[in-house]
C-alpha cells in the first residue's frame, strides 16, 4: 500500500487544513481580530480555487460541507476561559461567501476552543471547555487545583443544531464530570480502584491547569483539541493533549444515557469505550506503553480508502533523531500513527482484565522532522486521493 505524504510549511503560523479529490481546504491560524483573515481551497499546484474572508481569526480548521457550505470556527474577541486553541465561535458561509450562520459558545459556563465536527443531519459538534470552581472540584474527590483561578476548566462536547442566522439548540451534550472515580476518600462520589474502571477519568490525573500559561492563568485539565465522528458506529473520538490519550464514546446515547454508565449501542452510556496511548492514566501498563506525547488531529479513515476504518493522528512528540544542521545534536521527531483499535462485533472494544487497550502500537507510522519548540496545532485527514496533508508551525 502506498501512501504519498504532502507537507504544508508556513512561518510563523500555523497552517489548518482540510482534504478533497485533488484539493485542500486550509486557513492560516493568525490570532484573534484586527485584520483579514482567509480560507483557502487550492489545488494540488496550489493554485486559488476559492477563497472566503473572516473578520476573526481561526480557532481550528475550517469543514467544506457536500452542498459547498464552509462551516468555519473562530476565536472570539474577549473568550470566558483562554488558553491554546481557544474559539468561541461558529460561522457558515455560503459557496459566494455571504455570511448565513452564527453563533457563540462563550459564557460564563461554556467556552469552545479548537476543533468542531459538522454532522451528517447539519448539526455540528463542539469542543467546549466547562467551568468548575475549586470547591466542585474537592467536591468529587480532586487534590490540588494548579492555578491562581482556583477554577478546573473540565470538558463538553455540545452537538448543537444551527437556527435561523443566529441562534441555535444544544440537542445532544456530554459531559467527563460525569464519568469521574477517584480514589482517595471513600466518602465522596465515584471512589473505587481506577485500574479497574477505564471505562472511567480519574479526577486527579494531570495538573489543572496553570498560573503562568501563555496568556496568563488557567485552569485548562485535559485540552480536548479534535474531535471526529463515525456515522457507522455512531461514536465519536476526541484526543487529549496534556493526557497523552484519545478516547471513544458513544453518540448513540440520548443525553440522559450520556450522563449515566448504560444505555446507547454500547451500553455503556458516556463512558468510555476505548482510550490509547498512555495507560497509565486509568493505572495500567508502564512506560513502554506510554505510546502518545501531545498529540493532535485523531480521526476515523474514511471508507473506501486503504486503512478504512482505523484511526490516524499526530503525535507532536515521538522522540529524538540527530539534527540535520548538526548530527551532533538531537532534534525532536513527531509522528503520524494509524491505529487498529480492537473494535468487536458489539461496537465495543475488547480490553484484557489488568491490561491496557489495545493495539501495542500502529500498524503504521512515519516519523521526521515535523515538529517546532513552539509544538504544532495539526490536523491531519485522510484524504479520498490517499493523500496526508501534514501541516505544521
Amino acid at each position: 500500500m502506498k501512501k504519498t505524504l504532502i507537507l504544508f510549511i508556513y512561518l510563523p503560523m500555523v497552517l489548518l487544513g482540510q482534504t478533497f479529490n485533488g484539493m485542500t481546504l486550509f486557513t492560516l491560524m493568525q490570532g484573534g481580530g484586527g485584520g483579514s483573515f482567509n480560507s483557502y481551497l487550492v489545488n494540488n499546484d496550489m493554485d486559488v480555487i476559492k477563497s472566503w474572508s473572516h473578520s476573526r481569526g481561526a480557532a481550528s480548521m475550517p469543514y467544506l460541507l457536500q452542498d459547498s457550505t464552509l462551516v468555519y470556527p473562530y476565536r472570539v474577541q474577549i473568550p470566558t476561559m483562554s488558553s491554546g486553541g481557544v474559539g468561541g465561535g461558529i460561522s457558515k458561509y455560503s459557496w459566494d461567501g455571504d455570511l448565513q450562520w452564527n453563533y457563540e459558545i462563550s459564557n460564563n459556563t461554556y467556552q469552545h476552543h479548537h476543533d468542531i465536527e459538522p454532522l451528517p443531519n447539519g448539526n455540528i459538534l463542539v469542543i467546549a471547555w466547562e467551568r468548575k470552581t475549586d470547591t466542585e472540584a474537592y467536591a468529587v474527590g480532586r487534590q490540588s487545583i494548579d492555578n491562581s483561578l482556583n477554577e478546573m476548566w473540565a470538558e463538553a462536547i455540545l452537538e448543537v443544531e444551527p437556527v435561523g442566522t443566529n441562534e441555535a439548540n444544544i440537542v445532544w451534550e456530554w459531559h467527563i464530570w460525569d464519568h469521574l472515580i477517584q480514589d482517595v476518600d471513600s466518602g465522596l462520589p465515584g471512589f473505587g480502584v481506577i485500574s479497574e474502571h477505564p471505562e472511567l477519568q480519574d479526577i486527579n490525573y494531570g495538573n489543572a491547569g496553570t498560573s503562568h500559561g501563555q496568556v496568563g492563568p488557567t485552569g485548562d485539565w485535559k485540552h480536548l483539541n479534535a474531535i471526529d465522528y463515525n456515522s457507522e458506529l455512531d461514536q465519536i473520538v476526541i484526543s487529549s493533549r496534556h493526557h497523552h490519550e484519545i478516547y471513544i464514546i458513544d453518540h448513540s446515547t440520548t443525553t440522559e444515557e450520556a450522563a449515566g454508565h448504560s444505555g446507547g449501542n454500547s451500553g455503556m452510556g458516556g463512558d468510555y469505550l476505548y482510550r490509547w496511548g498512555n495507560p497509565q492514566a486509568y493505572g495500567r501498563g508502564n512506560n513502554s506503553d506510554h505510546q502518545l506525547d501531545s498529540q493532535h488531529g485523531v480521526n476515523w479513515i474514511p471508507q473506501g480508502n486503504p486503512g478504512e476504518g482505523n484511526l490516524i493522528l499526530f503525535n507532536n512528540n515521538y522522540g529524538t533523531e540527530p539534527c540535520l544542521n548538526d548530527p551532533d545534536d538531537d532534534c525532536p521527531t513527531s509522528a503520524v500513527f494509524e491505529l487498529v483499535p480492537p473494535l468487536n462485533e458489539n461496537g465495543t472494544y475488547d480490553i484484557d482484565d489488568d491490561q491496557p487497550f489495545g493495539p501495542g502500537n500502529p500498524t503504521w507510522f512515519h516519523a521526521g522532522f515535523f515538529h517546532t519548540q513552539m509544538g504544532s496545532q495539526t490536523e491531519i485527514l485522510w484524504s479520498p486521493i490517499v493523500m496526508m496533508p501534514i501541516c505544521l508551525k
